[in-house]
């Protein structure tokens, strides 16, 4: 099985202390991620709250905040 990925190409400081991510999201990611989420179309706000999950759960395990 081929391996489906996003890359993340920019991180920007916003000037409310947001930030923005730019990010390169594969086709197959997408099937993936639509899959995985019972969705029969690409949500970006699901795909939003997953990505801030997966980070926030990454800073809290490895202490870096």
């Amino acid at each position: 099985m081929q391996e489906s990925t996003f890359r993340i190409l920019e991180v920007r400081d916003e000037i409310d202390g947001s930030a923005t991510v730019v990010m390169d999201i594969e086709p197959e990611f997408v099937k993936w991620f639509c899959r995985k989420h019972g969705l029969k179309k690409f949500s970006q706000d699901k795909f939003n709250e997953w990505v801030l999950k997966a980070l926030n759960d990454y800073i809290d395990k490895h202490k870096l905040v």
